[in-house]
């Protein structure tokens, strides 16, 4: 397996509490061309201190799931869209979790959602749903 198709996932990457050797060992897989990815944006937990995470080469972040479940209710779209616009313009690959139907899938990909998972991709025993 090529680094290129592994992608390390972290949260609270930019948290002041987040060691210098934790920032070492990511920016020494993000040099060896390994996926870096931050996870749960959008919870309020995530903080990205930019100032300690400029040197990694972020590709990914992954929306928290309570973006998705909410997309639906007043106001729910707009935020995840801007949030999205955002995100692709730093840029980085959005990823949704939580697409569990074709209508939600249909509406991340107009939003510019580059990949998704959820219920809608899971593999059965005798078919894969997409």
């Amino acid at each position: 397996v090529h680094p290129e198709q592994i992608c390390f996932t972290f949260t609270e990457i930019g948290d002041r509490d987040s060691g210098d050797g934790l920032m070492d060992n990511i920016k020494k897989l993000s040099l060896q061309g390994y996926g870096i990815a931050l996870d749960g944006y959008g919870n309020g937990k995530l903080n990205l201190n930019i100032r300690r995470i400029s040197g990694i080469s972020i590709k990914f972040v992954r929306l928290d799931k309570i973006l998705i479940d909410e997309m639906h209710k007043e106001g729910g779209k707009e935020v995840l869209s801007e949030t999205i616009s955002v995100l692709k313009s730093v840029p980085f690959s959005v990823v949704a979790p939580g697409v569990d139907d074709e209508k939600t899938k249909v509406e991340l990909l107009e939003m510019g959602c580059d990949l998704m998972m959820g219920d809608l991709f899971t593999i059965d025993d005798d078919y894969v749903s997409v």
